[in-house]
């Protein structure tokens, strides 16, 4: 710790300097140090199955049986939690599964001296193992990330210098400073300084708001424009993503209706393909049979499903849309009706380009028309009638306009328009509409991201606006396209691979590679963005230095804010670094 009363001048700086250098270097060692569990056992299974390719290989070019033996204990090692697995799966559940087929397949392997086919097993296994783990990993720290909060510290303003101070060590009455880009971590009061904040992550709202000194400013606010110092309140609110990101995390391990569809179709097929595995030993010989050892028929979308979620799910959140249920994306797919909330439309931020974007989704190739046979709609649902209602809903063209006062009769409004062939995606902001919202096909929460855990809907858009609407349904059916190949690609794999060992002789050698080939590519697939959206980093604005002014000033500077602005200020080009600039 800095003893900042026995420091001065160029000491100070230079002290400060060298404690923010190592801290930084610490964090960073830290966070380098960490490796995550299943990317580092991965990692390890990769080199060790590489390591039995090459000693299989020179085994064969040097005609040295010893070092093909050398390679099968690799080979175990790589395959080991395939084996625990099927032990379970006999041992306890009394099934046959996908991990009993790999286990046989590779005993079949080591038994019948099937060297080459077993490391070939091995080396494609570890490197499926190896892009299913670097895509948890890339998640997770997505995460770190998410909406650009990924800050673990702030600067304070502490003895006339500004520190580096950690996020759950910010006390009430403390001082944070804030310079453009910069985010405030805690809720306070201005005590001196001027900016443009942008509150989107607060409020949704997408302009900035001008803060001044005595101003209130919210928690997660960030600074666009100029320079703050903030006092924060006696029992400050911190910023804390850990529900958010948990719940983003539910999102991925909740089973979509494509995945359950192939999980249930693999748990089906797997004692089938074992029992022929047996049955066509005497007539296809045990290297042929072993093939059908290697079908899934969509139990892979058990690995497929959640790397495809969490690709959409980092790409949303680009977007600035958070995705709550995985399962929405693909129900989004069967959306023909929009039902907007009364109170929502009448919005300024949300009516502002209403109209456009409307007509922009009424244009859109909906894939429900056919389904249902019923052109694309929009519904204004209310509570009341409320002033500029009607107009509001007919600037945006809306078929009709329900009122309703209960979120009962809303519900209901909801329910009896799907039952005559309308699959509403229902957008309000998310405040008592949990029953109506439980209705709808699809619920949609514009702003409030940092409320995103407790609020009913299925999707949050951080930015109260509709805008988002568009790039969200693209993105519905860029995910469902990703598990249709996720599903039908590996299954058409499979037919292949059957036929080719009925009717052209292949064994299982070309099995292993039918077999991963088409995982890994359904892997590739599932995992790349459709579109990448160009971000562009915002250069912070060169704002100015601002001196200090007393707690005590606050109230008399708010009676003669426009008069005082001038005396309060000194300009200084600059943005802080080490002693502060509150110190000019």
């Amino acid at each position: 710790m800095v003893n900042h009363s026995t420091l001065s001048g160029p000491s100070r700086l230079e002290t400060l300097k060298e404690w923010a250098s190592a801290r930084f270097d610490g964090i960073g060692h830290a966070i380098a140090s960490q490796t995550r569990p299943a990317l580092a056992e991965s990692n390890r299974a990769l080199a060790v199955s590489t390591a039995s390719v090459g000693l299989t290989v020179a085994g064969a070019l040097t005609l040295q049986p010893l070092l093909v033996l050398a390679g099968v204990p690799l080979v175990l090692y790589v395959y080991a939690p395939a084996f625990q697995s099927a032990w379970r799966s006999i041992r306890k559940q009394r099934r046959i599964d996908g991990s009993v087929l790999d286990a046989t397949r590779i005993a079949v392997c080591v038994v019948m001296g099937y060297y080459g086919t077993g490391v070939a097993n091995a080396a494609l296994y570890a490197l499926s193992q190896r892009v299913q783990a670097q895509s948890e990993d890339d998640f997770e720290e997505s995460l770190r990330g998410l909406l650009g909060l990924q800050a673990e510290d702030t600067w304070a303003f502490v003895d006339g210098v500004e520190i580096l101070t950690q996020l759950d060590e910010i006390t009430g009455g403390q001082i944070l400073v804030a310079n453009a880009g910069d985010l405030l971590p805690a809720g306070g009061t201005v005590l001196y300084g001027s900016a443009q904040v942008d509150q989107r992550l607060a409020t949704g709202d997408v302009a900035p708001v001008q803060k001044e000194i005595g101003d209130t400013v919210l928690l997660a606010s960030r600074v666009v424009s100029g320079q703050l110092a903030v006092t924060v309140g006696d029992s400050p609110e911190r910023l804390d993503l850990t529900d958010l990101r948990e719940t983003l995390r539910r999102s991925v391990q909740s089973k979509t209706f494509v995945q359950q569809l192939g999980e249930g179709s693999g748990r089906r097929a797997a004692p089938l393909s074992f029992a022929t595995f047996l049955l066509t030993i005497p007539w296809l010989g045990i290297n042929r049979a072993a093939s059908f050892l290697c079908t899934s028929f969509g139990a892979n979308m058990r690995v497929l499903g959640p790397v495809a979620a969490r690709s959409t799910i980092q790409q949303a959140a680009q977007e600035g849309i958070l995705i709550k249920e995985s399962k929405a994306l693909e129900l989004a797919n069967f959306v023909n009706c929009l039902v907007i909330d009364g109170q929502t439309l009448l919005d300024p931020g949300v009516r502002l380009h209403a109209a456009e974007i409307v007509q922009e989704l009424r244009q859109r190739n909906w894939q429900a028309t056919g389904l249902f046979g019923r052109p694309f709609a929009v519904y204004v649902l209310a509570d009341g009638e409320h002033e500029g209602l009607r107009s509001a809903a007919a600037a945006i063209g809306a078929e009709d306009v329900f009122v309703e006062p209960l979120s009962i009769g809303r519900a209901a409004v909801i329910d009896n328009l799907q039952r005559s062939g309308r699959a509403a995606c229902y957008v309000s902001k998310g405040q008592d509409d949990g029953p109506v919202m439980e209705k709808a096909l699809v619920s949609v929460a514009l702003g409030g991201a940092l409320s995103a855990p407790t609020n009913p809907a299925q999707i949050i858009f951080v930015e109260k606006s509709l805008a988002p609407l568009l790039p969200f349904f693209e993105i519905s059916t860029q995910f469902l396209e990703k598990e249709r190949f996720s599903l039908l690609t590996p299954v058409m794999m499979d037919l292949t691979d059957i036929t080719t060992t009925i009717v052209i002789h292949f064994g299982l050698i070309y099995s292993t590679f039918f077999n991963y080939g088409s995982l890994l590519l359904s892997l590739h697939n599932a995992g790349t963005p459709k579109t990448r959206p160009q971000v562009q980093a915002v250069e912070p604005v060169k704002t100015v230095a601002i001196v200090p002014v007393s707690p005590g000033q606050i109230r008399e500077r708010n009676d003669r804010k426009e008069a005082k602005k001038t005396d309060s200020v000194l300009w200084r080009w600059g943005r802080k670094s080490g002693a502060s600039w509150l110190g000019a």
